[in-house]
């Protein structure tokens, strides 16, 4: 849960960003700058602290692709709206695959919890309480802004079945600040193509405090989210921390004024329960 909190709030400002992608890469950069002496500590303490290299490696490629669909997405649909769609429908793509690659059992409270999860993040979706608002999910599936919000959402599947394997036997310090090279590296790659690097320079002077803030809280973020996959199932893991879906919504009305907070507020309610049940009972 303090994860979601800190990663609700990181989204909001690469929302209120210039150059979305390029503020994003600017504050991988500066979590490698602002977490080495850690690393170092980490490394100085425990050797190695890495099982296997490969897990980061290629954990760290997909969260490039990540790091660029998600300030793309936000260039395109309200933070209130994309970000639930983004986040939400992760753990049920992560819910259907981890059980065949990892061996995990899900309960049926489990799938029960998930489900309700689903569904909130549908009526989160939705343009009103109305028949006719609750159905516009169905239709918004089609917008580009949903798009951009589920291939977001399934880079997001992907790199928590590659870090709940590469997590065993490893510091979570020392994988996810490896995990940061080969996702700068993609990311930059992906900004290149894009013609954005030139924007770099005018990213930094305009938004360094935001860049700075975001470099810290992405990665501590994710820090306790792989601490609490050495604990507890993957699925549950990624679903819990959708929490964070009730603080997007919420920073989105109350802060950047966007519309239909009724809607998403049920929507909020129900990915509660889901969470609770899968607390409860998963």
């Amino acid at each position: 849960m303090a994860s979601a909190v800190l990663h609700a709030y990181w989204n909001l400002l690469v929302k209120r960003a210039r150059d979305r992608p390029v503020f994003m890469w600017l504050s991988m950069v500066a979590s490698i700058v602002l977490y080495l002496p850690v690393y170092l500590w980490v490394v100085w303490r425990e050797g190695a602290a890495v099982s296997n290299l490969l897990f980061p490696l290629v954990g760290g490629a997909i969260q490039g692709v990540y790091c660029y669909l998600l300030p793309r997405t936000y260039d395109i649909g309200d933070l209130s709206l994309t970000y639930p769609l983004a986040r939400g429908a992760a753990p049920v793509f992560i819910g259907m695959i981890a059980p065949m690659l990892l061996g995990e059992r899900l309960s049926a409270p489990g799938y029960l919890g998930m489900g309700v999860v689903f569904v909130g993040v549908w009526v989160l979706h939705a343009d009103g309480l109305s028949l006719a608002g609750l159905w516009r999910p169905a239709r918004a599936l089609r917008e580009r802004a949903s798009l951009f919000a589920l291939a977001t959402s399934l880079t997001i599947a992907a790199y928590h079945l590659i870090d709940k394997a590469g997590i065993a036997g490893s510091h979570p310090v020392a994988y996810i600040y490896l995990m940061h090279f080969p996702m700068c590296l993609v990311l930059a790659a992906l900004l290149r193509a894009d013609r954005r690097s030139k924007a770099v320079a005018a990213e930094w002077h305009d938004n360094k405090v935001g860049i700075l803030a975001v470099g810290f809280l992405c990665l501590g973020a994710y820090l306790l989210v792989l601490t609490a996959m050495k604990l507890w199932a993957v699925s549950y893991v990624a679903s819990v921390r959708n929490l964070s879906i009730v603080f997007g919504v919420l920073l989105g009305a109350r802060v950047l004024g966007e519309r239909h907070l009724a809607p998403r507020l049920l929507g909020a309610a129900l990915i509660v329960t889901g969470i609770a049940t899968l607390a409860l009972y998963g």
